[in-house]
């Protein structure tokens, strides 16, 4: 599911009200992150914290260079993984158990597990 903010308010402080294109909505907290990142530095000014827009890829940003990816604004604002953004990374061990599903391989796959591993 791909995830665009539709709408974003400031409520005061690091605090925006955002509405999303699923319908869903909630209020997100920035504080965190506008004191942990240098490039957010002129917005830990609350006056320039307000100028905030929403860009062509759907998002909040500042004038300064400073975004926050629609999927994190959405998991902060309802408390939802974002589904693609959930699914863990393959193992390379997962490969072998891939790879001896194969027809055309011919072959031990606990030999490839145990190879991958030692590398």
């Amino acid at each position: 599911m791909i995830i665009s903010v539709n709408q974003a308010d400031y409520l005061g402080d690091y605090r925006l009200q955002l509405r999303f294109d699923n319908g869903e909505s909630g209020e997100v907290d920035l504080q965190d992150l506008i004191f942990k990142y240098p490039a957010a530095e002129p917005l830990r000014d609350k006056s320039c914290f307000q100028q905030f827009r929403l860009d062509e890829w759907s998002t909040v940003v500042w004038d300064c260079g400073f975004d926050v990816s629609p999927e994190t604004l959405y998991e902060r604002a309802t408390g939802k993984q974002v589904g693609w953004l959930a699914t863990p990374p393959k193992q390379a061990t997962d490969f072998a158990g891939l790879l001896a599903d194969s027809p055309s391989f011919k072959g031990d796959p606990l030999d490839i597990q145990q190879t991958m591993r030692n590398e």
